[in-house]
């Protein structure tokens, strides 16, 4: 397998983010637009696709728009079919009412297991249903949540904004936890190309081949789609960028936040290379996914996973963190930042991007309140001399310093490695950072998923924040337009620069919107230094 550096794999890192991911997600649950509402639903025509008839619901009439909810595009991966790739859904027989959102991937939520294995739906916002002809571009979202929670049915998810504009949307659910991203010596053995965990990201690549054949009955032009998500929908957005097998399935990408420590070391032990005494023992993904399986039976090898796959699956999500994707295989051949920095990912045009105040997402009393508490945490994780050199790139209180830490580490450091390596191919890229302050709560800043709301056009009390709702409007119309050309740019200004390595241009996005240079570079470089020589795969 081809040489890579990998960045910060350490299994306590990822946990520290996945447990911080939850304490604020769970506190700011919304429930699907399933669960709401008894209103009666006024339906479309019979819709017919390659998949088969459909009704929808109409939720404009003046401007034909229309959502086609919980769309199957794979059959149910339970029982023989838990911890397989997905099988497509095939044809059915009448007319499918597309009125709810189909089931979200079980996740745990207050100590409690919801959702269902059932879950493998996606949804599509259209104006041009039935006009194969229509040709508009196509963006397809994918969820973050840690690969631990989400669903694609969250209502600030809404296609409506899209729409108006153009473009079609579809959002996507995938198999989160133990259901999407186990890895184990046994499941490997039984996949043709060697291949165990990242279930969750072979399913959003068979959503993507369900739009390819499906996409036009809808009005979409398959030969213009555009992947985008966040956090971990970013990070699975950069990894699909890096699989051979979705070339040619999209042909934009735009990655919001991407997490790059959402990595396991390559699956098998053996292809482990320790390069310093400086990091603990990390353990493979194989590994790691055996000592799961040990928790539950005796069993060894395939009987052991032939015994889990008739378990419930609310006694399985029981203790399962952090997910992680594996690389080193026929699907992820390596770190998707050792890939860019190759020039190995897809030649197509990508936005990449971040939040001015990441860090400040993740609370929960993680942070150290000590300064020398926090150089020893750099140490333990760089070495004792690149610990206490990073630190001086973090200075001030200890709080203030590990949450900017976080900003760029997790962060802004993986995006720059992202756009630096747009250089190596023909297409252009472009950066942005999120500005605009949490309105509720301006101490916070710009935190980690706050641009969410404005890039759908979703704002809660639009009408009381009228330069909100400008931004929103100028983020929804730069990301469609995007989706159109590969180009942010048409009417709106500040002019969008393409990221060269020479200027590093990149947007400032709040309500004065501008063109600023090199977010960050002396603690980016810092950061560049300190990552050298952590891990390498043979």
């Amino acid at each position: 397998m081809t040489n890579g550096l990998f960045y910060l794999e350490n299994y306590l890192v990822t946990k520290l983010f996945l447990a911080a991911l939850m304490l604020v997600w769970l506190g700011t649950w919304e429930g699907l637009e399933a669960q709401q509402a008894d209103v009666q639903k006024q339906k479309t025509d019979v819709l017919v696709t390659a998949a088969g008839k459909m009704v929808g619901e109409v939720l404009d009439e003046s401007s034909h728009l229309h959502i086609y909810r919980g769309i199957p595009f794979a059959q149910p991966p339970t029982g023989e079919l838990r911890w397989r790739p997905p099988r497509p859904a095939g044809p059915w027989d009448g007319v499918r009412e597309c009125l709810e959102f189909g089931s979200q991937s079980a996740q745990i939520r207050q100590g409690n297991v919801y959702g269902s294995e059932d879950c493998l739906y996606l949804n599509v916002w259209t104006t041009q249903a039935g006009r194969p002809d229509a040709g508009l571009p196509v963006m397809v979202w994918i969820h973050g949540g840690g690969w631990t929670g989400g669903s694609g049915g969250r209502r600030y998810y809404s296609g409506k904004a899209i729409s108006e504009r153009g473009v079609i949307l579809v959002t996507v659910n995938y198999r989160l936890g133990a259901m999407g991203f186990l890895a184990h010596e046994a499941l490997a053995k039984e996949n043709s190309q060697g291949i165990s965990g990242n279930y969750g990201l072979m399913d959003n690549l068979l959503a993507l081949n369900w739009i390819k054949q499906n996409i036009s009955a809808f009005g979409g032009d398959p030969d213009n789609v555009t992947i985008f998500g966040e956090s971990a929908g970013g990070a699975t957005v950069s990894a699909l960028c890096c699989v051979p097998q979705a070339k040619g399935l999209f042909h934009k990408a735009i990655s919001q936040s991407p997490w790059m420590f959402g990595y396991t070391n390559p699956l098998a032990a053996r292809n482990i290379v320790h390069q310093t005494k400086r990091i603990g023992n990390v353990e493979s993904g194989e590994m790691s996914g055996q000592r799961w399986v040990e928790k539950f039976t005796d069993k060894k090898g395939v009987a052991a996973i032939s015994e889990l796959r008739t378990r419930d699956v609310k006694e399985l999500f029981m203790g399962y963190s952090p997910a992680k994707l594996t690389v080193g295989n026929a699907l992820l051949p390596d770190h998707p930042l050792e890939m860019f920095k190759r020039g190995e990912q897809f030649d197509i045009p990508m936005i990449v991007g971040t939040t001015q105040h990441e860090g400040n997402y993740f609370q929960g009393g993680i942070w150290p309140k000590d300064r020398q508490v926090f150089i020893r945490k750099l140490a333990a994780f760089y070495g004792e001399q690149q610990g206490s050199e990073l630190g001086k790139a973090f200075p001030g209180e200890a709080r203030a310093a590990a949450i900017q830490f976080v900003t760029d580490a997790w962060f802004v450091h993986p995006a720059r490695v992202m756009l630096l390596g747009m250089e190596k191919v023909s297409s252009s890229a472009y950066q942005f950072e999120f500005r605009r302050v949490n309105h509720k709560d301006p101490s916070k800043g710009a935190p980690h998923a706050i641009e969410i709301r404005y890039v759908f056009n979703s704002l809660q009390n639009a009408e009381s924040r009228p330069k909100d709702q400008q931004l929103a409007d100028l983020c929804t119309d730069y990301w469609t337009q995007f989706a159109k050309t590969g180009n942010p740019n048409k009417l709106m200004r500040p002019r969008w620069p393409a990221y060269t390595v020479k200027q590093r241009a990149f947007l400032s996005l709040d309500h004065d919107v501008q063109v600023l240079y090199d977010i960050n570079r002396t603690v980016l470089d810092a950061l560049d230094e300190a990552n050298q020589g952590l891990w390498r795969i043979k």
